[in-house]
Order: C-alpha cells, then sequence, then structure tokens
C-alpha cells in the first residue's frame, strides 16, 4: 500500500495527460485529439452527437473519482489513526470500484464501429489512434493498483490481527505462570510455618 498506491495514481495520471495530446481516433477525413474529446464529448447528452463518444467519455468523472478516492486512502494510511485501516479499505474499495466502472466505459468505445457527426444520420468508421489505447490504459493501470493495493491492505490487516491474538496468547500464558508461580510461593509459605509452629 506504501508504494503500490502513489505509483499506480501516478501513472494513471501520467498516462492520460499524454493521451490528451495524442490522436485518440479518427474517422477518415481528420483526426481528433484525446483534449477534443474530453472537452466536447459531453456534448452528445444534449445534441446526440455519437453515442461512442457519449457513453466512453462517462469513463473521464468516473477515472477522476477514484484519483480523489486514491489520494484519501493514501493520506488515511500516512496518519496511522487507530481505526485507520478499516478506513484504507473502505476508501480502496471505492476506488476500486470508479476504476473498474472507468476500465469499462472507456472499453467500450472498441465495441462502437462507426461515429456520428452530423445530423442527417451518417455515421463514420472509427479508427482507433494511440491517444485512445492510452487513456485506455490509464484506467486500467488504475484499476490494477487499486487491486493490488486492496490485497495488500487486507493481507497487512490479517498480519496484524493474527499478531495481536498471539500477542494476546502470549499476555495471558505469562500471567497464569506467574499466577502459578505466586500460589506455589504461597503454598511453600504456608507449609513452612505450619512446620515451624510445630516445632
Amino acid at each position: 500500500m506504501k508504494y503500490i498506491a502513489p505509483i499506480s495514481l501516478y501513472c494513471s495520471i501520467g498516462l492520460f495527460l499524454v493521451s490528451l495530446g495524442l490522436p485518440a481516433f479518427s474517422n477518415g477525413r481528420e483526426e481528433f485529439l484525446g483534449a477534443f474529446c474530453l472537452f466536447f464529448g459531453w456534448l452528445g447528452l444534449l445534441f446526440v452527437l455519437s453515442d461512442a463518444m457519449v457513453v466512453s467519455w462517462f469513463a473521464n468523472p468516473l477515472l477522476l473519482l477514484a484519483w480523489i478516492t486514491s489520494i484519501v486512502a493514501w493520506f488515511v494510511f500516512l496518519s496511522n489513526s487507530p481505526r485507520g485501516g478499516a478506513a484504507v479499505v473502505v476508501w480502496v474499495k471505492l476506488s476500486l470500484a470508479f476504476s473498474a466502472l472507468a476500465v469499462v466505459f472507456s472499453a467500450s468505445f472498441i465495441l462502437f464501429k462507426g461515429v456520428e457527426f452530423n445530423f442527417h444520420g451518417g455515421m463514420d468508421t472509427i479508427h482507433r489512434l494511440p491517444g485512445y489505447w492510452l487513456w485506455l490504459s490509464s484506467t486500467i493501470v488504475m484499476f490494477a493498483g487499486n487491486g493490488i493495493a486492496l490485497a495488500f491492505t487486507d493481507l497487512t490487516g490479517k498480519k496484524s490481527a493474527m499478531n495481536q491474538i498471539a500477542h494476546s496468547d502470549q499476555t495471558i500464558h505469562s500471567d497464569q505462570a506467574a499466577h502459578s508461580d505466586q500460589t506455589a510461593h504461597s503454598n511453600r509459605t504456608i507449609q513452612f510455618n505450619v512446620k515451624f509452629n510445630r516445632l
């Protein structure tokens, strides 16, 4: 968790930023940058420009939520709060859920064969370019990082719980042994006093 979460977060953000400056797809006549898809893809909600762009565009806010929840989990982890372990798991699970949905929505663009840019019902064939694959990779990296971080957090939590149980058992055994020694010493003292009184 200490290194996995920030590394996956930084890699995801880095891939996303690089994808904005590269062409994401073309319709056979012109290429469209990732930044264009980010800033104008949501317009399909108003004008129904392209079902492909509208559905896939929702991966962006989901990925943003995955980043935010991952950052919150990281700060909670660093706080070393007594209840921080459970809170970290909750935030990592939220980030995992958001990143999983981001992967689904971003990958949905692969299913679309054409994209519509006019109001006459004409469809242009989609040619996916490096910008899109980097954008998709950013969601996958975030999802994978969250999955590994969650597994590591659960494993650490289980080890911590087992160590606490073992420590408790050792304390109980130590107390029992100390009590047995005290009882034995008391019995020897009583026996000595009885013998002394008889003399």
